[in-house]
């Protein structure tokens, strides 16, 4: 149904330019692609059936055949990304780990760390989520606490040298989010 109403759509918009309505639907399968890489589906399966599927969609000549070439590109990306996603979130949620525990004591976000995994801050967000149990915030902010906990007792550095060390540019605030995971003041 989402289809036949898809193809009217480009139809009408391609003003019966049949030749013009294959360029929007090939413009349509370029952003699932890259929509559904993002998401985890395997970059060389989907480039590799994208290249052929845009050849075949090159070859037609009417809306009969778009209908189910069209709906096969769909149900080809979806189940990519239902037999990839799986495998790599937990994968990229490692390397996102692993990056904010080397780069701590820099001003990173979110979205830096979901550029990182190649992925939109959204759904890395989500997918974050998923994999850890807890926000993005709340595993960088624990992370900066427990270094800090570990420098105050390894150290004598002073408490905003410490603060800044570990990525907290304002010592109040240090101090406020210190005592939500620890329970007591950094001093």
């Amino acid at each position: 149904e989402i289809i036949n109403r898809l193809l009217v759509v480009m139809s009408h918009r391609a003003t019966g330019n049949f030749e013009l309505a294959k360029s929007f639907f090939m413009e349509l399968v370029i952003t699932m692609v890259r929509t559904a890489v993002e998401v985890g589906g395997s970059v060389e399966e989907l480039l590799g059936a994208n290249y052929a599927n845009i050849v075949d969609l090159a070859r037609m000549s009417d809306y009969e055949q778009v209908a189910p070439w069209l709906h096969g590109m769909l149900e080809s990306l979806m189940e990519s990304i239902r037999a990839h996603a799986r495998k790599t979130a937990p994968v990229l949620i490692s390397s996102a780990l692993r990056y904010m525990e080397e780069h701590l004591g820099e001003g990173i976000m979110r979205d830096d760390v979901a550029e990182v995994c190649h992925m939109s801050p959204t759904h890395f967000s989500r997918t974050f989520r998923d994999q850890v149990g807890r926000t993005f915030a709340d595993v960088l902010n624990r992370m900066r606490v427990d270094r800090a906990a570990e420098l105050l007792v390894r150290t004598d550095k002073e408490l905003a040298l410490i603060a800044l060390e570990c990525g907290f540019n304002d010592q109040s605030y240090f101090t406020k989010v210190f005592r939500k995971y620890k329970g007591k003041p950094p001093g």
